[in-house]
């Protein structure tokens, strides 16, 4: 364990290295760099990590085959990433033309707030457009198509492949964690597309529209939490939450921010990955708003936690369990003692998923059985 506890600091002396570009120090003793490597590859940050090795000055002791894999890795990512500008362009010039507005979400554009946004590892484009121009932008994109991976009418969402790149088409906003969370990031999409309140930034002779600091802000945090109650995070995740704040320190609303914190219900939480930020991954105490210091413990869960979950997915595999929740029943005292941080904060998540499971129990098994006022859960279950 002490020895794990080693490497995990080591790999995010590296991470923290790579994100900043600036060295902090050695590494600690004998580090593991097939086991740095594996994390890398895991939490798809390699591009980070190689970029910290540099930084740091390390020309010895590293493995020739882990080197000659970062080196690799670096590159594929440096070339993914400006094919991934190519097709926004096109797609963005496609939607100025016809006169619809749009906002590019994750991705591409919160690479732009990283100090080497081409080592940061890209995966598909999303777009947030109006739920009336949905359709009409499907069909426009369809003439340049390979393939259309799935259409969700209900969920307003729509993936289709072009010019190597998945592109993912939004007409809602929502984190799908809960509704909460949902209705806040819903509201201000509302706002923002009547308002026209967005951003710019230059891309391949383009001005890419982004949403505004506070809905990226907020809407990054919603996609963590999704991700860790589902199918797991990467560090790529909160490298690019982190690295938002750190950009968009000076123009985020903090005072209407706070607001969106508090209605959404999230406080908590956010609470605790800020400690992790600053102390795992050298965000300044200043930067996340509601940052507590002297909560050590905060950072040990958000680790704790987001490896376990990576160990409930491979239960998962080994189970046959296609359903992350079920794990909340299935060997519940085990999963609830080793996801103690998790359970807490997802709570009301979990009965909202499965809610119609549960409707018919009597309000008794579910104080004794999960720790919840049954009455006062369904009372309030959609608030």
């Amino acid at each position: 364990m002490k020895d794990m506890f080693i490497q995990d600091r080591n790999f995010f002396n590296l991470l923290r290295e790579g994100m900043w570009g600036e060295s902090h120090g050695t590494l600690l003793a004998h580090p593991n760099w097939g086991y740095i490597y594996q994390l890398a590859s895991e939490h798809k940050v390699q591009g980070i990590i190689a970029e910290g090795i540099t930084v740091s000055g390390i020309t010895q002791g590293i493995p020739a085959d882990i080197v000659t894999r970062f080196i690799t890795d670096r590159a594929y990512i440096i070339k993914m990433n400006m094919q991934l500008n190519r097709v926004q362009a096109k797609l963005c010039g496609i939607m100025e033309s016809a006169c619809i507005p749009y906002a590019v979400i994750k991705g591409q554009a919160v690479a732009q707030t990283y100090k080497k946004p081409e080592i940061r590892r890209g995966g598909d484009i999303d777009f947030l457009i109006g739920e009336t121009d949905f359709e009409r932008v499907n069909e426009l994109f369809s003439a340049y198509t390979e393939e259309t991976q799935y259409h969700h009418h209900a969920d307003l969402h729509h993936a289709l492949h072009i010019d190597d790149v998945w592109v993912e088409n939004h007409a809602a906003s929502r984190s799908y964690f809960t509704r909460r969370l949902d209705r806040v990031l819903e509201n201000e999409m509302h706002r923002m597309f009547t308002t026209s309140d967005f951003e710019y930034y230059e891309s391949n002779g383009h001005a890419i529209c982004i949403p505004n600091p506070q809905f990226t802000t907020l809407f990054l945090m919603g996609h963590i939490l999704r991700h860790i109650t589902t199918e797991g995070i990467s560090l790529k995740q909160l490298c690019d939450w982190v690295m938002y704040i750190h950009c968009k320190r000076e123009c985020i609303d903090r005072e209407k921010f706070g607001k969106m914190l508090q209605d959404s219900g999230i406080k908590n939480v956010w609470k605790r990955f800020s400690v992790f930020a600053v102390e795992w991954m050298g965000l300044e105490p200043g930067f996340p708003l509601l940052y507590e210091s002297g909560h050590p413990e905060y950072s040990n869960d958000v680790w704790r936690t987001i490896s376990n979950v990576r160990k409930i997915k491979a239960h998962s595999k080994e189970k046959h369990i296609g359903n992350f929740w079920l794990h909340y029943l299935n060997d519940y005292r085990d999963f609830i003692k080793m996801n103690n941080f998790l359970w807490k904060f997802s709570k009301v998540a979990f009965f909202e998923r499965l809610w119609d499971k549960f409707a018919s129990l009597p309000v008794e098994f579910l104080k004794r059985m999960f720790g919840i006022n049954g009455v006062r859960f369904r009372k309030q279950r959609f608030k």
